[in-house]
């Protein structure tokens, strides 16, 4: 068991940590403040991370949304997770700006003169939508709520993806003036896996116990009325 749990770990680390190591290849045409030959795959492998523990917030608040409060309140756990996410966040902002100042690459987005540069635009928009969910979830209250535990989740969930898109798509340059954008076929690919996905989660948590104690709590209940119905009918049976 201890083998396939550490293989089941290895296995996603190495194939996430490869995709960044797969960028690195095209070299220039990345753009250089998301290219980086020491750092891609360990930014890559963080946000994997960063995007895993959101997405869980992100599906549970929606799910005790959607259920209107009849599963238990799960929001120590969404916390404890919240603040493991944050520290995701830190580590990578650490190396994603440790890497740009040691490479003397931080002056290409910083700066009044690159307010009019796209590339400064989203940097500077991936960076605050990471920053945004360790201003929210550390003050106050906040960190407890409901509201801006799904707010700071879907801010990560953004932040994480839209570097990911940088990276390897937005600020990718082929060069030769090629350019690329998504065919009607493969955007409608892309959106048929979606639904597939959300065909199947629909599906399992109806066929299987996904949320075992909202189904508990439903039998409970049923066994009560039924209880509640054979005692009144031995009532009026004794009273005839």
């Amino acid at each position: 068991m201890f083998f396939i749990i550490a293989l089941g770990a290895l296995l996603p680390m190495m194939h996430q940590s490869s995709m960044g190591s797969l960028m690195i290849v095209a070299g220039h045409k990345v753009h250089p403040v998301w290219q980086s030959y020491e750092a891609l795959p360990i930014l890559s492998l963080l946000t994997a991370f960063i995007m895993g523990f959101s997405i869980v917030i992100f599906e549970g608040s929606l799910v005790k949304a959607g259920l209107a409060g009849k599963t238990p309140d799960e929001r120590h756990l969404f916390t404890q997770l919240a603040r493991v996410t944050a520290g995701l966040i830190f580590c990578f902002l650490a190396v994603r700006f440790g890497e740009l100042i040691y490479h003397d690459k931080l002056q290409m987005v910083m700066g009044f003169d690159k307010l009019t540069k796209f590339e400064a635009w989203m940097f500077w928009m991936e960076v605050w939508l990471m920053v945004l969910p360790l201003l929210t979830l550390f003050l106050g209250e906040k960190k407890s709520d409901s509201r801006w535990l799904f707010i700071s989740a879907l801010s990560m969930l953004l932040g994480a993806a839209l570097w990911r898109m940088n990276y390897s798509l937005i600020m990718y340059n082929p060069g030769n003036g090629y350019q690329y954008f998504p065919s009607a076929e493969e955007l409608l690919i892309s959106i048929g896996f979606v639904s597939i996905e959300v065909c199947a989660y629909i599906l399992i948590i109806r066929l299987f116990p996904v949320l075992p104690v909202f189904k508990e709590k439903h039998t409970e209940d049923s066994e009560k009325i039924i209880a509640e119905k054979a005692a009144f009918s031995q009532k009026v049976s004794g009273a005839e």
